[in-house]
């Protein structure tokens, strides 16, 4: 049981720092500013953006491995993780995750971490959370079955300061592969 906020930003050190800088891309120049940055993530993402230095915390791409026959539960409105998600997968089955704010895992980065990602996962249940400021996917399959999979009662908080489509709206909740 989670009775308060469990914020891992600045958790993960690599070569000395929290923080990492790497090449990346605008993902689209925005008038207003507050664009979204973006990593080159798959097939060569930024290939046609203009390029940039892009720094992300670790952490975001370091997510929480939950194994089976777990119960991940929020006690109070404070219950959440920050700055790294879930990864559910490797044959986890038998899993709930209820109750919790999941949130600010490198907002302004693309490709810089899910919130919630299954991959060879079954039984699981999700329900009764909250999803805001995630840089990419609030949940993701991966390319592994994700079976008997209940998604049920949730808050996607599309309100994002960073914007790859210069609206103040994250640009994608989920992806079922």
């Amino acid at each position: 049981m989670l009775d308060h906020l469990f914020d891992f930003r600045g958790s993960v050190v690599a070569n000395g720092s929290a923080e990492t800088t790497a090449p990346g891309c605008v993902v689209k120049p925005c008038a207003q500013g507050g664009e979204q940055l973006a990593l080159n993530g798959a097939n060569d993402f930024c290939q046609s953006r203009p390029a940039v230095m892009v720094t992300y915390d670790n952490a975001g791409l370091k997510p929480l491995k939950v194994g089976s026959n777990k119960t991940l539960i929020g006690a109070g409105t404070k219950a959440g993780i920050a700055g790294t998600g879930l990864f559910i997968g490797d044959g986890a089955h038998n899993v709930i995750v209820r109750n919790l704010t999941l949130s600010d895992i490198n907002p302004s980065v693309v490709w810089g971490g899910d919130a919630l990602t299954l991959n060879k996962a079954d039984g699981v249940w999700i329900d009764h959370n909250t999803f805001a400021r995630i840089g990419r996917q609030m949940i993701v399959t991966g390319w592994g079955t994700a079976s008997h999979v209940t998604i049920s009662s949730n808050e996607f908080d599309g309100r994002t300061p960073y914007s790859s489509t210069c609206d103040g709206h994250h640009y994608w909740v989920w992806l079922f592969l």
